[in-house]
């Protein structure tokens, strides 16, 4: 299905199957999106501010430049998406599963992303100031240029990755495994 521009606001798509579907610059602030299956969907420059993709289904979508500020995306599979140039600020992404997803450029400030897993992706030049990684598995991820400061990364699994240029200004790094990256 395509929904270019489509006005959703508040919509209940809750548990709906949208493989596929093009959303292309939708408006879809404060949408129930739990338990949505949206596998290779395409949600580009669309407004999801405050919107509810708890244990939903994003598996190699495209949300490139989205504003998903606010939203709780915990629990969900975001795996080998496109979020670069995302806004996921304040967003509440904890024990999400964005292995392989890319997030360079996006903006993460104040972000809940405990516990997820984010293993072999890019957050270059990502705005992580002030986000919670207690416990992430950063394994293998794309960190340069990235801003993480007053982050806690507490705990956070950070191996054999790459944060050359990395700004870590009061960044808790307390118990978190840095062994065979790039620093």
């Amino acid at each position: 299905a395509t929904l270019y521009d489509a006005g959703l606001s508040e919509a209940n798509l809750c548990r709906a199957s949208l493989r596929r579907t093009d959303f292309t610059g939708a408006d879809l602030p404060e949408a129930d999106l739990r338990n949505v299956y949206a596998h290779a969907a395409t949600l580009n420059d669309v407004i999801l501010c405050g919107a509810n993709f708890q244990e939903a289904s994003f598996r190699r979508a495209t949300l490139c430049d989205s504003d998903l500020q606010g939203a709780n995306l915990s629990e969900s599979l975001f795996e080998y998406t496109d979020l670069s140039g995302a806004n996921l600020s304040e967003a509440n992404l904890a024990d999400a599963i964005l292995r392989g997803a890319d997030l360079s450029r996006a903006k993460l400030t104040g972000a809940d992303i405990s516990d997820a897993n984010i293993q072999d992706g890019d957050l270059k030049k990502a705005e992580l100031n002030k986000s919670d990684l207690i416990g992430a598995n950063l394994l293998n991820v794309v960190l340069c240029e990235a801003d993480l400061s007053e982050a806690n990364l507490k705990e956070a699994d950070i191996k054999q990755s790459d944060i050359s240029e990395a700004i870590l200004t009061n960044t808790t790094l307390c118990e978190a495994n840095l062994s065979e990256s790039d620093i």
